[in-house]
Protein backbone atom coordinates (compact mmCIF):
# COMPACT_ATOMS: atom_id res chain seq x y z
CA UNK A 1 0.00 0.00 0.00
CA UNK A 2 0.77 4.05 -0.55
CA UNK A 3 0.00 6.80 1.82
CA UNK A 4 -3.25 7.85 0.89
CA UNK A 5 -3.35 11.52 -1.10
CA UNK A 6 -6.05 13.33 -2.80
CA UNK A 7 -6.64 14.55 -6.35
CA UNK A 8 -9.10 16.51 -8.15
CA UNK A 9 -10.81 14.09 -10.92
CA UNK A 10 -13.47 15.40 -13.00
CA UNK A 11 -16.13 13.57 -13.61
CA UNK A 12 -16.10 11.06 -16.98
CA UNK A 13 -12.50 12.01 -17.57
CA UNK A 14 -9.46 9.56 -17.50
CA UNK A 15 -8.01 9.54 -13.90
CA UNK A 16 -4.51 8.90 -15.57
CA UNK A 17 -3.40 12.04 -15.34
CA UNK A 18 -3.37 12.12 -11.26
CA UNK A 19 -0.92 8.73 -11.79
CA UNK A 20 2.40 11.87 -12.05
CA UNK A 21 1.25 14.34 -9.66
CA UNK A 22 1.62 11.60 -7.13
CA UNK A 23 4.53 9.92 -8.74
CA UNK A 24 6.12 13.30 -8.38
CA UNK A 25 5.78 13.43 -4.55
CA UNK A 26 8.08 10.63 -4.27
CA UNK A 27 10.48 12.68 -6.30
CA UNK A 28 9.91 14.93 -3.88
CA UNK A 29 10.68 13.08 -1.00
CA UNK A 30 13.92 11.72 -2.54
CA UNK A 31 14.74 16.03 -3.19
CA UNK A 32 14.20 16.51 0.44
CA UNK A 33 18.07 16.33 1.50
CA UNK A 34 20.08 19.04 -0.17
CA UNK A 35 21.50 18.52 -3.94
CA UNK A 36 25.06 19.91 -3.25
CA UNK A 37 27.33 19.36 -1.65
CA UNK A 38 28.67 20.55 1.82
CA UNK A 39 29.89 23.93 0.32
CA UNK A 40 26.97 24.33 -1.28
CA UNK A 41 28.07 23.77 -5.17
CA UNK A 42 27.96 21.67 -7.73
CA UNK A 43 30.69 20.59 -9.71
CA UNK A 44 30.87 20.11 -13.70
CA UNK A 45 33.83 17.98 -14.48
CA UNK A 46 34.83 18.28 -17.61
CA UNK A 47 38.04 17.24 -20.52
CA UNK A 48 39.95 20.44 -21.80
CA UNK A 49 38.14 20.29 -25.15
CA UNK A 50 34.75 20.58 -23.47
CA UNK A 51 35.73 23.71 -20.89
CA UNK A 52 37.29 25.76 -24.04
CA UNK A 53 33.68 24.97 -25.52
CA UNK A 54 31.59 25.74 -22.36
CA UNK A 55 33.86 28.62 -21.95
CA UNK A 56 32.83 30.15 -25.23
CA UNK A 57 29.72 29.67 -25.35
CA UNK A 58 28.83 29.61 -21.62
CA UNK A 59 26.24 26.93 -22.14
CA UNK A 60 25.66 23.00 -21.35
CA UNK A 61 24.95 20.51 -23.80
CA UNK A 62 22.25 18.34 -22.53
CA UNK A 63 22.91 14.27 -24.18
CA UNK A 64 20.02 12.30 -24.98
CA UNK A 65 19.70 9.91 -22.15
CA UNK A 66 18.77 6.99 -24.59
CA UNK A 67 22.21 7.11 -26.51
CA UNK A 68 24.48 7.53 -23.54
CA UNK A 69 27.83 5.26 -23.85
CA UNK A 70 26.65 3.51 -21.02
CA UNK A 71 23.76 1.74 -21.38
CA UNK A 72 23.81 -0.36 -18.08
CA UNK A 73 22.34 2.62 -16.89
CA UNK A 74 18.81 3.08 -18.44
CA UNK A 75 18.97 -1.05 -18.26
CA UNK A 76 19.61 -0.63 -14.45
CA UNK A 77 16.29 0.97 -14.13
CA UNK A 78 14.79 -0.48 -16.16
CA UNK A 79 15.74 -3.79 -14.56
CA UNK A 80 14.33 -2.58 -11.03
CA UNK A 81 11.29 -1.35 -12.59
CA UNK A 82 10.23 -4.95 -13.91
CA UNK A 83 11.23 -6.33 -10.17
CA UNK A 84 8.99 -4.37 -8.58
CA UNK A 85 5.87 -5.22 -11.13
CA UNK A 86 7.23 -8.46 -10.77
CA UNK A 87 7.08 -8.42 -6.68
CA UNK A 88 4.09 -6.28 -6.63
CA UNK A 89 1.80 -8.30 -8.88
CA UNK A 90 -0.19 -10.08 -6.30
CA UNK A 91 -1.38 -6.93 -5.62
CA UNK A 92 -2.38 -5.13 -9.26
CA UNK A 93 -4.95 -5.76 -11.36
CA UNK A 94 -4.05 -7.77 -13.81
CA UNK A 95 -4.39 -5.12 -16.58
CA UNK A 96 -2.20 -3.39 -14.71
CA UNK A 97 0.49 -5.59 -14.60
CA UNK A 98 0.20 -6.28 -18.40
CA UNK A 99 -0.02 -2.54 -19.03
CA UNK A 100 3.29 -2.21 -17.15
CA UNK A 101 4.94 -4.95 -18.23
CA UNK A 102 4.15 -3.91 -22.26
CA UNK A 103 5.46 -0.27 -21.64
CA UNK A 104 8.68 -1.23 -20.30
CA UNK A 105 9.13 -3.99 -22.52
CA UNK A 106 9.03 -1.35 -25.42
CA UNK A 107 11.80 1.34 -26.61
CA UNK A 108 11.65 4.70 -25.22
CA UNK A 109 9.49 6.45 -27.75
CA UNK A 110 11.10 10.14 -27.15
CA UNK A 111 14.09 11.94 -25.76
CA UNK A 112 15.16 12.72 -22.51
CA UNK A 113 18.25 14.79 -21.71
CA UNK A 114 20.60 15.26 -19.08
CA UNK A 115 23.59 16.99 -17.92
CA UNK A 116 25.66 15.44 -15.03
CA UNK A 117 27.47 17.11 -12.14
CA UNK A 118 28.92 16.00 -8.70
CA UNK A 119 27.90 17.37 -5.02
CA UNK A 120 32.13 17.19 -4.11
CA UNK A 121 34.93 18.82 -5.68
CA UNK A 122 37.30 16.21 -4.44
CA UNK A 123 35.61 13.08 -6.20
CA UNK A 124 38.62 11.45 -7.53
CA UNK A 125 35.98 8.99 -9.99
CA UNK A 126 35.10 12.48 -11.99
CA UNK A 127 38.81 13.83 -11.73
CA UNK A 128 40.04 10.55 -13.78
CA UNK A 129 36.81 9.69 -16.06
CA UNK A 130 35.21 12.82 -16.61
CA UNK A 131 37.85 15.57 -16.68
CA UNK A 132 40.07 13.42 -18.68
CA UNK A 133 42.76 11.61 -16.07
CA UNK A 134 43.04 15.07 -14.30
CA UNK A 135 43.70 16.98 -17.57
CA UNK A 136 40.76 18.87 -17.84
CA UNK A 137 38.65 20.83 -14.97
CA UNK A 138 35.51 21.26 -13.02
CA UNK A 139 33.21 24.28 -13.17
CA UNK A 140 31.96 25.53 -10.03
CA UNK A 141 28.39 26.55 -9.96
CA UNK A 142 25.63 27.95 -7.71
CA UNK A 143 23.09 25.15 -7.88
CA UNK A 144 20.58 28.43 -6.63
CA UNK A 145 21.71 30.22 -9.86
CA UNK A 146 19.61 27.33 -12.35
CA UNK A 147 16.25 28.32 -11.10
CA UNK A 148 15.96 30.79 -13.83
CA UNK A 149 16.32 28.36 -16.25
CA UNK A 150 14.09 25.78 -14.07
CA UNK A 151 11.33 28.61 -14.04
CA UNK A 152 11.13 28.69 -18.22
CA UNK A 153 9.41 24.97 -17.74
CA UNK A 154 9.54 24.00 -14.45
CA UNK A 155 7.13 20.70 -15.55
CA UNK A 156 9.54 19.85 -18.24
CA UNK A 157 12.89 21.05 -16.31
CA UNK A 158 14.68 19.61 -13.31
CA UNK A 159 17.58 19.57 -11.23
CA UNK A 160 17.09 16.58 -8.68
CA UNK A 161 19.49 14.25 -6.56
CA UNK A 162 20.34 10.87 -8.28
CA UNK A 163 19.36 7.68 -6.35
CA UNK A 164 21.57 4.81 -5.64
CA UNK A 165 20.41 2.87 -2.39
CA UNK A 166 17.92 -0.17 -3.75
CA UNK A 167 15.31 0.68 -1.34
CA UNK A 168 14.85 4.60 -2.73
CA UNK A 169 15.07 3.20 -6.50
CA UNK A 170 12.18 0.47 -5.88
CA UNK A 171 9.89 2.68 -3.88
CA UNK A 172 10.00 5.24 -6.51
CA UNK A 173 9.17 2.30 -8.90
CA UNK A 174 6.40 0.97 -5.99
CA UNK A 175 4.60 4.03 -5.92
CA UNK A 176 3.96 3.91 -9.86
CA UNK A 177 3.11 1.09 -9.88
CA UNK A 178 0.54 1.24 -7.05
CA UNK A 179 -0.48 5.16 -8.54
CA UNK A 180 -1.61 3.46 -11.68
CA UNK A 181 -3.19 0.54 -10.64
CA UNK A 182 -5.28 2.72 -7.81
CA UNK A 183 -5.99 5.19 -10.88
CA UNK A 184 -6.51 2.66 -13.16
CA UNK A 185 -9.36 0.53 -10.98
CA UNK A 186 -11.21 3.61 -10.45
CA UNK A 187 -11.98 4.23 -13.92
CA UNK A 188 -12.93 0.50 -14.80
CA UNK A 189 -15.65 0.95 -11.45
CA UNK A 190 -16.68 4.20 -13.24
CA UNK A 191 -16.74 2.21 -16.75
CA UNK A 192 -14.58 4.57 -18.52
CA UNK A 193 -11.29 3.53 -18.52
CA UNK A 194 -8.89 4.63 -21.39
CA UNK A 195 -6.07 1.96 -22.04
CA UNK A 196 -4.17 4.45 -23.93
CA UNK A 197 -4.43 7.62 -21.69
CA UNK A 198 -2.94 5.07 -19.31
CA UNK A 199 0.01 3.67 -21.61
CA UNK A 200 0.67 7.31 -22.20
CA UNK A 201 1.15 8.57 -18.71
CA UNK A 202 3.43 5.60 -17.95
CA UNK A 203 5.23 6.58 -21.02
CA UNK A 204 5.74 10.09 -20.06
CA UNK A 205 6.87 9.25 -16.28
CA UNK A 206 9.78 6.80 -17.27
CA UNK A 207 12.04 9.48 -18.44
CA UNK A 208 11.54 11.14 -14.84
CA UNK A 209 12.29 8.40 -12.98
CA UNK A 210 15.29 6.15 -15.43
CA UNK A 211 17.70 9.01 -15.44
CA UNK A 212 17.78 9.34 -11.38
CA UNK A 213 18.69 5.50 -10.88
CA UNK A 214 22.02 4.75 -10.69
CA UNK A 215 23.69 1.22 -9.37
CA UNK A 216 24.93 1.57 -5.52
CA UNK A 217 28.59 1.13 -6.92
CA UNK A 218 28.41 4.54 -8.18
CA UNK A 219 27.34 6.01 -5.10
CA UNK A 220 30.79 7.91 -4.56
CA UNK A 221 29.78 9.87 -7.06
CA UNK A 222 27.19 12.03 -5.49
CA UNK A 223 25.74 13.23 -8.58
CA UNK A 224 23.35 15.22 -9.33
CA UNK A 225 21.15 15.40 -12.49
CA UNK A 226 19.78 18.36 -15.17
CA UNK A 227 16.81 16.56 -16.80
CA UNK A 228 14.85 18.27 -19.57
CA UNK A 229 12.02 16.10 -21.18
CA UNK A 230 10.37 17.97 -24.02
CA UNK A 231 7.38 15.77 -24.15
CA UNK A 232 6.33 16.72 -20.65
CA UNK A 233 6.90 20.91 -21.74
CA UNK A 234 3.98 23.29 -21.86
CA UNK A 235 5.88 25.96 -23.02
CA UNK A 236 6.69 26.45 -26.81
CA UNK A 237 10.16 26.91 -26.56
CA UNK A 238 10.94 23.83 -25.00
CA UNK A 239 8.25 21.91 -26.60
CA UNK A 240 10.05 22.90 -29.86
CA UNK A 241 13.55 22.85 -28.87
CA UNK A 242 16.19 22.15 -31.76
CA UNK A 243 17.90 18.46 -31.34
CA UNK A 244 21.02 18.76 -32.64
CA UNK A 245 23.60 15.96 -33.55
CA UNK A 246 27.35 15.01 -33.13
CA UNK A 247 29.89 12.64 -33.10
CA UNK A 248 31.70 11.11 -30.37
CA UNK A 249 32.74 7.53 -30.09
CA UNK A 250 32.00 6.62 -33.71
CA UNK A 251 28.27 7.51 -33.15
CA UNK A 252 25.86 10.14 -33.90
CA UNK A 253 24.52 11.50 -30.49
CA UNK A 254 21.32 14.18 -30.00
CA UNK A 255 21.60 16.73 -27.59
CA UNK A 256 20.04 19.87 -26.73
CA UNK A 257 21.58 23.34 -24.71
CA UNK A 258 20.55 25.16 -22.31
CA UNK A 259 21.07 28.13 -24.56
CA UNK A 260 17.78 26.82 -26.84
CA UNK A 261 16.12 26.78 -23.17
CA UNK A 262 16.80 30.05 -22.60
CA UNK A 263 18.67 32.83 -24.64
CA UNK A 264 19.20 34.66 -21.48
CA UNK A 265 20.69 32.02 -19.09
CA UNK A 266 24.14 31.59 -18.60
CA UNK A 267 25.78 28.83 -16.29
CA UNK A 268 26.63 30.31 -12.73
CA UNK A 269 30.36 29.79 -12.85
CA UNK A 270 31.65 31.01 -9.64
CA UNK A 271 34.83 29.14 -9.98
CA UNK A 272 36.90 26.86 -12.11
CA UNK A 273 39.32 24.40 -10.42
CA UNK A 274 42.13 22.84 -12.72
CA UNK A 275 43.42 19.54 -12.57
CA UNK A 276 47.00 18.99 -11.66
CA UNK A 277 48.22 17.73 -15.23
CA UNK A 278 45.90 20.81 -16.93
CA UNK A 279 47.99 22.59 -19.65
CA UNK A 280 48.65 25.95 -19.23
CA UNK A 281 47.27 26.64 -22.83
CA UNK A 282 43.63 25.52 -20.83
CA UNK A 283 44.42 27.62 -17.74
CA UNK A 284 45.41 30.76 -20.25
CA UNK A 285 41.80 30.14 -21.15
CA UNK A 286 40.20 29.49 -17.93
CA UNK A 287 41.47 32.76 -16.60
CA UNK A 288 40.48 34.82 -19.31
CA UNK A 289 36.77 34.83 -18.75
CA UNK A 290 37.41 36.72 -15.07
CA UNK A 291 36.08 34.50 -12.65
CA UNK A 292 38.87 32.58 -10.06
CA UNK A 293 40.53 29.88 -11.50
CA UNK A 294 42.57 27.15 -8.71
CA UNK A 295 44.63 24.30 -9.24
CA UNK A 296 43.85 21.67 -7.24
CA UNK A 297 46.41 19.09 -5.67
CA UNK A 298 46.40 15.36 -7.46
Amino acid sequence: MVEPAYVWIIDDASAAHCIGNLVRRGLAALNAEPSHGDDGYLYHFTPPDGLVGILNSRELWLTDFRWLSDKTEINHGLGIAREVVQATSEALAGETVELLEDVLGAPLPNGFFVACFAMLSNSPVHWKEYADDERGAALVLDPLHFEPLVAVDPRAINVTRVAYQPGEKRELFRQLALWTDAALKFDVERGILDRDAYREEVQRLLPELLPICKDESYEKEHETRLIVIPELALSEVVQNLPIRCRETSGRTVDYITTRDMATHFELPILEILVGPQTDATIIRKAESVGVRVRRVAS
